[in-house]
């Protein structure tokens, strides 16, 4: 599962929401309001100095990987679960 804009303060964690949905959390992207509204209002590529940044790095770096391990995605009906969650 990947959980985008998170929240520090957000009384639910990655720990309640995998007993929720029965299955990992693989990612979290952060709500970086500014970093955001940066990117859309000048036209700036999002950079990796900020949390988003950083946490969108992570999360390719980790595709990677798994790529040159030769992971395979799980097949559809398994394991995979899309969920959409909006605040």
């Amino acid at each position: 599962m990947l959980v985008n804009r998170v929240d520090r303060r957000d009384e639910i964690g990655a720990a309640n929401l995998e007993k929720l949905f029965n299955c990992p959390v693989h990612a979290s992207l952060p709500n970086d309001y500014f970093s955001l509204h940066r990117v859309v209002t000048l036209g700036q590529p999002l950079g990796a100095e900020g949390e988003l940044g950083k946490a969108i790095e992570k999360l390719a770096a980790g595709m990677c990987n798994a790529v040159d391990e030769g992971k395979r995605p799980a097949p559809a009906g398994r394991e995979t679960k899309a969920v959409l969650l909006h605040a």
